[in-house]
């Protein structure tokens, strides 16, 4: 946040509120997935949400008839955004 440019307050105030809602939403998820891992993410996402997740962080044509779990979604967003390098930990076992 503190790269981006602004030259209103308006347009700073636009921006604080959409960023406080995506991480209150990333947090919820992270919360989620260390209270039941296996659930599949449909729970939280919409199909057209999680495929396009999917596809964004596997660069990978996504099979829709099969959804990911929870667990292995957030690996996906872990690995892409680069939080933890460690390969074959839950995301249980370690803070997202």
């Amino acid at each position: 946040m503190e790269d981006m440019k602004y030259e209103t307050l308006d347009r700073y105030l636009r921006a604080f509120s959409m960023l406080t809602v995506v991480a209150w939403r990333v947090e919820y998820l992270k919360g989620a997935t260390r209270h039941d891992s296996s659930s599949p993410c449909t729970a939280y996402f919409t199909e057209t949400e999680w495929v396009a997740i999917m596809g964004f962080l596997t660069r990978r044509p996504v099979d829709v008839t099969a959804p990911p779990t929870m667990e292995q979604l957030l690996f996906y967003w872990i690995l892409r955004r680069g939080h933890d390098r460690k390969i074959g930990h839950r995301c249980g076992d370690f803070r997202c």
